[in-house]
């Protein structure tokens, strides 16, 4: 809510939040998957098994990424914006 309120009083523009999205998703998908892939790393063997939730937060990052658009995606919707 209070992100709401401070977007509404900035003023910005529709294009300007999409573009400020697109950067955020950009980096928070970059690194959600990269933490998943150290995580799973550092556990090791046992880090995909059933008794450690390791897995799933890999497999969450990567879903994410199919679903929600890697920072690949979200870099070239920011170029492309800025060369409008």
């Amino acid at each position: 809510a209070c992100i709401a309120d401070d977007v509404l009083s900035a003023g910005l523009l529709a294009d300007e939040l999409a573009e400020a999205a697109s950067i955020a998703k950009s980096y928070c998908s970059e690194a959600y998957f990269k933490n998943a892939g150290e995580a799973l790393q550092m556990h090791g063997g046992v880090g995909f098994t059933w008794e450690y939730d390791v897995h799933l937060y890999f497999k969450r990052a990567k879903a994410s990424e199919h679903f929600l658009g890697n920072s690949s995606y979200h870099r070239e919707r920011v170029a492309g914006g800025l060369l409008d």
